[in-house]
């Protein structure tokens, strides 16, 4: 009886709006249905199967940091894969022919307890020949990668490019699946460092 009243009144009402409500509510009906089905569908991935999981405790991942130079970013990268590894491993990638001797004495004098690897950029994007280098040599294995960046000190400053950092986070999260840690470093604002002032 009420779907009859229903269907009754909205055909008496239909010219004077009720064609708003026929339209909208099989709308929201619809949404509603796809929002429950992808919680369930997000509940069923992230359920535990067994106690034979390949992500059980104990379990020991790779951690990798992508470096292009010693700095206060690279050296808080390190820090903090450090903790969460004992033995991090640093990936740079290199232009071709581009020699990396320097670098890697700098490096391993900085870091002389690291693991420090050296990849030749093939895709010319960082990010690109990082992704392929994890497909091919952590194809089954938890990896994580840790991106220092830099935290924007004033409102002005998020308005400048963004940095490789955020290409290299771009890039793996499509094209692997790795776990992208992003640690923020604040660099203060230019009126508070007395070395700018001058």
């Amino acid at each position: 009886m009420t779907s009859i009243a229903a269907v009754v009144t909205t055909a008496m009402k239909f010219t004077e709006g009720a064609w708003l409500i026929a339209l909208a509510l099989p709308a929201l009906v619809l949404g509603m249905e796809r929002i429950r089905g992808a919680y369930t569908h997000i509940g069923t991935r992230l359920t535990v199967q067994g106690e034979n999981d390949s992500l059980s405790i104990g379990y020991k991942p790779a951690v990798l940091v992508p470096v292009s130079e010693i700095t206060s970013l690279s050296t808080r990268a390190m820090a903090a894969a450090t903790a969460m590894s004992s033995q991090p491993i640093a990936i740079r990638v290199c232009l071709a022919h581009e020699s990396t001797t320097d670098f890697t004495r700098r490096w391993q004098a900085r870091h002389p307890n690291s693991r420090l690897i050296v990849i030749e950029d093939t895709e010319n994007s960082v990010g690109n020949t990082l992704a392929r280098y994890i497909r091919t040599h952590f194809p089954h294995r938890e990896t994580f990668v840790v991106v220092a960046t830099i935290d924007p000190a004033t409102r002005w400053h998020r308005f400048l490019p963004s940095q490789r950092t955020d290409e290299i986070a771009h890039a793996l999260r499509k094209h692997t699946e790795a776990v992208v840690c992003q640690i923020p470093v604040r660099i203060d604002p230019a009126h508070r460092d007395p070395a700018l002032r001058a």
